[in-house]
């Protein structure tokens, strides 16, 4: 579903988007409607201008026009974190667990039940 690779350390606050991490409303309508629900902003792939691409570091970068995708495809406003991160505001602080590791998700109803292994044990 998504590509690329983002690093966050919430210690400091700094975050890294390494690459690109887009999604096709058409092939995946229900992570468009989240997307919609959470009133997060896209940035379209191919918008009208051009890219500049750097093949060697021997030699300028070169222009190159854009292009549109079909179908559309899109990246999120602030990579990938402006969502974990409207995600993460509407979970109450006192049901967020750190320093355990999720070893199963399970899903009945309208629940998730989500099984953890705390470092150490």
């Amino acid at each position: 579903m998504l590509s690329g690779l983002e690093l966050a350390d919430t210690d400091t606050g700094i975050h890294v988007d390494m690459g690109a991490a887009w999604f096709w409303p058409d092939i995946q309508p229900d992570f468009a409607h989240l997307i919609e629900r959470l009133k997060l902003s896209v940035i379209a792939h191919g918008c009208p201008g051009d890219m500049l691409y750097e093949r060697q570091l021997s030699s300028p970068p070169e222009r190159y026009p854009t292009w549109e995708s079909s179908p559309a495809s899109f990246r999120l406003e602030g990579g990938m974190q402006s969502l974990t991160t409207a995600l993460k505001s509407q979970i109450p602080v006192e049901k967020i667990k750190t320093g355990h590791q999720v070893v199963a998700v399970s899903r009945t109803d309208n629940k998730v039940q989500v099984y953890t292994r705390s470092e150490g044990s």
